[in-house]
């Protein structure tokens, strides 16, 4: 089974979230859930609060064993196909149309994450596809 978990970048505290980092933890109704009507609820797009970018986990983990999100930045050999490799860097984004995330053409297994979009804006300076 695909493992299906977020992560959240808060913008007020200027924090990551991945699980209670920003100490938001909540009774919903003030009875326990379980974790599916949890994660259904506060999804859900009429409840989602703009203090929050909410990003998913890709399924696949870099060369050190860290888990990828949209929003990372990782590094490592890209495949032209026919043409050969080279080593690139790029923001992790999820794309609609082709259902999948810009992970396609990287060699996972030999890439790294190296920072986020918003935790290291520093990286955003350099030239990404």
């Amino acid at each position: 089974m695909r493992e299906i978990k977020f992560r959240a970048w808060n913008k007020e505290k200027n924090i990551m979230c991945y699980d209670n980092e920003d100490y938001s933890e909540r009774y919903l109704d003030g009875i326990f859930s379980s974790n599916v009507s949890l994660i259904n609820y506060w999804l859900a797009p009429d409840r989602l609060d703009d203090t929050y970018v909410y990003m998913q986990f890709t399924g696949q983990k870099d060369k050190n064993g860290r888990e990828i999100y949209e929003g990372d930045i990782i590094s490592g050999p890209f495949d032209f196909g026919p043409g050969g490799f080279d080593v690139r860097s790029a923001v992790v984004r999820f794309h609609p149309q082709r259902g999948t995330y810009q992970l396609n053409y990287w060699l996972i297994e030999e890439s790294e994450v190296i920072g986020n979009e918003f935790e290291n804006p520093e990286l955003l300076e350099r030239n990404y596809d």
